[in-house]
């Protein structure tokens, strides 16, 4: 005899079945339990770790940031469909919820709840951040022999065209 496996349901679960309800109700409606997954995802895990690392641990390869960002785009079908919720899983999410009622409006504001939350924590961020973003970035003086080095190496031209007298005229 097949021995029927208990399953824990967690708040994603619930998340995961509003939106699959949303789906059922109003076919025409893009949101489905993957949806609502996924915007819980960006909002609470990978634009805080994105920014994290940008801004605290200095890592302004792209490469890296596009695949915390990206992977998940492209892996979210298989991982989500096929590991995560299995048939089995799926119906025993459905079954657990089944005596709950659907409603849209609630749908609809779980859904914006990870927006409002982003929305002002971004606001609070702005309003309180270390330093002024509107200054001019501080460029560095250069020493004669800096200047010498990119001279010669072509990094900087001289212009020609200007002629500028000295400030102080030698033997007056």
């Amino acid at each position: 005899m097949k021995k029927r496996r208990k399953h824990r349901v967690y708040f994603f679960d619930y998340l995961w079945w509003l939106g699959e309800k949303q789906q059922e109700r109003f076919p025409g409606d893009r949101m489905d339990g993957a949806s609502m997954f996924f915007t819980y995802y960006l909002v609470l895990i990978a634009i805080p770790l994105m920014h994290i690392l940008i801004e605290y641990a200095h890592i302004v390869n792209k490469f890296i940031l596009v695949v915390i960002f990206v992977a998940p785009f492209l892996l979210w079908d298989f991982w989500l469909n096929k590991l995560v919720y299995t048939p089995e899983r799926q119906k025993a999410v459905m079954n657990h919820f089944a005596s709950r009622e659907h409603s849209r409006v609630t749908t609809f504001a779980i859904f914006l709840l990870p927006l409002l939350f982003a929305f002002i924590v971004l606001n609070i961020y702005i309003a309180h951040r270390p330093h002024d973003i509107t200054k001019e970035p501080v460029i560095p003086e250069l020493s004669p022999e800096e200047i010498r080095y990119l001279r010669k190496n072509n990094y900087i031209r001289i212009d020609t065209t200007r002629f500028q007298l000295p400030s102080k005229c030698h033997g007056s």
